[in-house]
């Protein structure tokens, strides 16, 4: 990166372990599963009243 060797990994690993703790405290995998998985659903459902598919209730 910047030639300095042990300073790259370093910087490298710090800001790894920094972001990998931000997205736990975001609430890690679970979490953003259900985010993906809410997204899907309402997008979906969405498309198909648009299609008219479903009726609106």
């Amino acid at each position: 990166m910047w030639g300095h060797g042990a300073w790259d990994w370093a910087v490298v690993v710090a800001l790894y372990a920094f972001g990998l703790n931000c997205f736990r405290l975001l609430g890690g995998f679970p979490a953003a599963a259900r985010a993906i998985e809410r997204w899907g659903r309402t997008s979906s459902a969405k498309r198909a009243r648009k299609l008219g598919l479903v009726r609106s209730k």
